[in-house]
């Protein structure tokens, strides 16, 4: 991408932030927001600064494309203090080989399986080949909601194109994103099936990293860099949640990535449900030297939405609530409040 700034820069001199990326910051100037919606691609940007150290995540719950697909819907990729955590597989050879199939499903990206099997755009022609997303005359909506502010970020997006080789499991997935600036993320996952059975869901984090270490009271699984930074993900311990971490499986192949192509480890969370069913994750980035400073992730489900606690070691909570499906309005039944150690509430977003 640099080679394309640096381009972009020599032609419209005036856009000081091609230069600024071009040069990676040390000439030019950054642009003036650092969170940011593609509504039309259905890509959101998180980002805490644009500092080299900074924070970054990005959501994407786009169309399916005219070419290249993966089935990727609701795929989320994070970066912070200086390196990639949560990671993209990129891509294959382009062959027949079960890994080339491992990065295009859904099982290669940072979604929801359900009952072991992805997504399956692919199958309904018209996902790709119309309407063209050029052609597009207003952005696309598809239950998504962008927030900005300076306390938080929220993303959301569905999926609603059935699962399974032959498209016969209905299930829609919605897909929320909240960035607590500066710090983390939390992804919140309700699924809605169409029946009234029994399904088996397995949410899967991809994380660039030679190790991971799981706990075995709290699930939570950490990047073992001695001397980079980690990431952290803190699974809210619903029901019968069970986790593990998975690296360079063959048979089903799951724990892979590209570039160059090698084994990472992958925490993988599988619970069952019927009805609908939420989940939760606290996504924590760590500075170098650094130990997540996650005491407890503690929750409640209910009808209209999903209720957290987050309590840190210094003795402060976050408190959470999410919708449980897309809201009637934008935002409507988001909460955050930060409460100080003395139950002092020192934020409280959005402003009542």
């Amino acid at each position: 991408m640099r080679g394309f700034l640096t381009t972009a820069a020599r032609l419209f001199p005036q856009r000081q932030d091609f230069l600024f990326g071009a040069t990676l910051g040390s000439r030019g100037q950054a642009p003036a927001a650092t969170s940011y919606a593609f509504p039309y691609t259905g890509h959101y940007v998180m980002r805490s600064s644009w500092d080299a150290k900074g924070v970054y995540a990005l959501l994407d719950t786009g169309p399916y494309g005219l070419g290249h697909q993966h089935e990727d819907k609701l795929h989320l990729v994070l970066y912070a203090y200086g390196r990639q955590l949560l990671l993209d597989p990129g891509n294959y050879s382009y062959d027949r080989s079960p890994w080339r199939r491992y990065v295009l499903a859904s099982a290669g990206h940072n979604t929801v399986l359900v009952d072991g099997e992805g997504q399956n755009r692919g199958r309904q022609r018209q996902t790709y080949v119309l309407p063209k997303p050029w052609d597009t005359p207003t952005p696309r909506g598809d239950d998504a909601l962008w927030l900005t502010s300076a306390e938080a970020d929220v993303a959301r997006g569905s999926y609603r194109d059935r699962y399974g080789a032959k498209g016969d499991l209905d299930v829609v997935h919605t897909r929320h994103v909240v960035f607590v600036k500066p710090d983390y993320f939390v992804v919140t996952d309700a699924l809605a099936p169409a029946d009234t059975g029994e399904h088996e869901y397995t949410a899967l984090f991809h994380l660039d990293a030679e190790a991971a270490e799981a706990d075995a009271g709290t699930l939570a699984v950490r990047t073992q860099w001695p001397d980079q930074a980690n990431l952290t993900v803190v699974p809210w311990r619903r029901e019968g949640l069970a986790g593990a971490v998975v690296k360079g499986q063959e048979d089903p192949v799951q724990g892979w990535a590209n570039g160059p192509w090698r084994p990472v480890p992958t925490a993988a969370f599988t619970w069952k449900a019927k009805g609908l069913t939420q989940a939760a994750w606290v996504l924590w980035p760590t500075p170098a030297g650094q130990t997540c400073p996650v005491k407890a992730l503690t929750g409640e489900a209910a009808a209209d939405g999903l209720r957290l606690d987050l309590a840190l070691t210094d003795g402060r909570t976050d408190r959470l609530t999410v919708p449980a499906a897309p809201g009637a309005a934008p935002g409507q039944g988001l909460r955050l409040e930060r409460l100080a150690a003395d139950g002092a509430v020192t934020t409280r977003w959005p402003p009542p």
